[in-house]
């Protein structure tokens, strides 16, 4: 370090100061979004209030290994692929709360605690990750980056998000963090850390899979500790898979092969990797070249693959492999996370920089530091790193954009280390340039989220209505009904079964007593199409579903557009209802609710 560094953020007593500004701008920021939380139950998305009702239910004596919705299509109810390992917590903190408040109350203050706590613990390990990595101004300027990515505050740590996503984040964070030390203890830790983001979700998978190879990687180069890292790292990942597996896993459902969550193929890939940190270990005083390592890393792969890959190959598409094409077709393309980033630059650019800009600014920065580093032949310390996994958020992107949470993950990192680097490495010149330069590099950084158009990019949840084209304005549909205060006048009706639109049926649930016939989750295709084809469709075609499921009400909302307009939604949404559905005057408008006539 030299002595510039020293006096630009170079000070560890900022570190707590800056911390505390975090805690600080994120509690005002969600003050300004949802200035009335205290009196309102804030939930942003589907996901949020589906894992709130399965909290409740937990709570209210649903079995550990019971994680169907059973007010979705009842009675059969339909599977989730949610993990206990994330209702547990959050179940344990409202029960603390139920003990000085009321449920009510106590629900409301969770959704404010739950993410502020991640929030907390995310810019932590930040803090602590830049500062092992990078050094003490890097940390500074990480926390500072904080203040302004809106990402965090309006995707992965708002008000009332209680989805598993925040968590993965903070975990492949960690992951990332431990993967800078070379030791085999920091090593096991992040087995053990990938291990528990597996169980979660596999969303994680591929960003487990690269820190993974890095450490093979080492191994194959002989580096100092890179056997016992490489051995704890797969012995670690592979016990605790096991363990966790067994946990949160009927044993009835052992055998059971789901793409979803961690189950049996999953199960053989992390074994291979336990089974090659014994190897390591067994060989580790034999194989001391980089020939003799690969050719072990090269037959243990072989014979591994052998057994293995036919156990993963159903898999191999992700953990929507076992989807069907209606249901790919007619709902996972029309949510916006789930395009290609290439569709949405052609279709949205300008939003599809504020999504993706900020990421791929610092990530061809922070490459071409490394390149620079390695080119005048010095250390280039951790840059290979950054820039593998803040590339990786890019490349996932034109897969998915929902994938982009790969580099979200060392956003914050990368932000304060390319800044920190750049503020203390001399320029060949004018000093006014510079600054110049840097302040070009914050702007653009930050200001594309800050703005009107970044803020509704990152909050909504990019429904699509059309299938063909991406609204620019982002205004989800159902979203002016899609209200605690509107689907609470439905408690005027005696429970029932009601039918709705996709993006209505979780609030449904969550704030009355109905079932519903639909709700976004991939496990059954008859409830996500449900909640589609319908009200897209034709009279008839909404009939059918009605007499199928037994639904005895229609809800819709005002005034929108399911699919095109003639469809049956939007002709019920303009009050143009056939004689079998007749119109219930006592709900709140924009709702509109109609009976099934018998």
């Amino acid at each position: 370090m030299n002595e510039q560094q020293k006096i630009l953020f170079g000070k560890p007593r900022l570190l707590p100061i800056m911390f505390f500004g975090v805690a600080l701008i994120y509690f005002m920021k969600q003050l300004v979004v949802a200035p009335n939380f205290s009196d309102n139950l804030i939930l942003p998305g589907a996901d949020d209030a589906m894992r709130l009702q399965s909290v409740r239910d937990m709570l209210a004596g649903q079995g550990w290994f019971d994680t169907r919705q059973y007010r979705v299509l009842p009675p059969e109810g339909i599977s989730l692929h949610w993990s206990r390992l994330v209702d547990a917590p959050i179940a344990g903190l409202l029960s603390i709360l139920e003990w000085m408040l009321d449920r009510d109350a106590a629900e409301r203050l969770l959704v404010l605690l739950w993410p502020m706590t991640l929030f907390l613990l995310c810019a932590w390990t930040n803090m602590k990750v830049a500062r092992a990595g990078f050094g003490v101004p890097a940390a500074v300027l990480t926390l500072v980056s904080l203040w302004f990515l809106q990402s965090y505050y309006t995707r992965y740590f708002p008000i009332g998000r209680l989805d598993h996503h925040n968590i993965q984040l903070v975990l492949m964070l960690a992951v990332f963090g431990l993967l800078l030390s070379r030791g085999w203890k920091a090593a096991a830790l992040a087995g053990a850390l990938a291990a528990l983001s597996m169980a979660i979700g596999m969303e994680s998978l591929p960003f487990l899979g690269i820190a993974g190879l890095v450490w093979v990687w080492r191994y194959l180069r002989c580096k100092p500790e890179s056997e016992e890292a490489l051995a704890a790292f797969g012995l670690t990942l592979g016990l605790t898979a096991v363990l966790l597996f067994v946990v949160q896993t009927d044993p009835a459902l052992w055998g059971l092969r789901v793409c979803d969550q961690l189950s049996l193929p999953y199960l053989a890939l992390v074994g291979s990797a336990a089974g090659l940190g014994l190897l390591i270990l067994a060989t580790r005083q034999h194989l001391l070249t980089m020939r003799s390592r690969a050719l072990i890393l090269l037959v243990t792969t072989v014979g591994m693959g052998i057994v293995v890959v036919p156990i993963l190959a159903p898999c191999f598409g992700g953990p929507f492999a076992d989807v069907s094409n209606d249901v790919r077709d007619q709902v996972i393309t029309r949510i916006g996370e789930s395009i290609p980033v290439a569709q949405m630059i052609r279709q949205a650019p300008a939003m599809a920089f504020v999504l993706l800009g900020p990421l791929a600014v610092v990530t061809l920065l922070s490459g071409a530091i490394w390149l620079r580093e390695v080119a005048a032949r010095r250390d280039p310390g951790h840059w290979g790193l950054l820039t593998l996994f803040l590339a990786l958020g890019c490349v996932g992107a034109f897969l998915q954009l929902r994938a982009m949470i790969w580099g979200h993950a060392v956003m914050a990192v990368g932000f304060g280390a390319v800044m920190a680097h750049l503020l203390n490495r001399p320029w060949p010149i004018p000093r006014a340039v510079k600054v110049v330069a840097m302040i070009v590099f914050f702007a653009i950084v930050f200001l594309p989220q800050l703005v009107p158009l970044g803020i509704k990019s990152i909050k909504a949840a990019l429904y699509d209505t059309g299938g063909a084209t991406i609204q620019v304005d982002l205004v989800e549909l159902d979203a002016a009904c899609d209200q605690a205060s509107l689907l609470r006048s439905l408690s005027d009706i005696p429970a029932t079964l009601i039918a709705s639109p996709l993006n209505l049926s979780t609030g449904i649930l969550i704030h009355t007593a109905h079932s519903v016939t639909s709700a976004p989750y991939h496990r059954s295709t008859d409830a996500m199409l449900n909640g589609v084809l319908p009200f897209s469709g034709d009279m008839p075609e909404l009939r059918r579903m009605i007499e199928t499921t037994g639904a005895k009400f229609v809800l819709v909302c005002a005034d929108q557009i399911y699919g095109t307009p003639d469809g049956a939604g939007s002709r019920l949404s303009a009050k143009q209802a056939p004689d079998w559905l007749v119109p219930v005057d006592t709900i709140a408008p924009p709702l509109l609710l109609y009976e099934v006539a018998e």
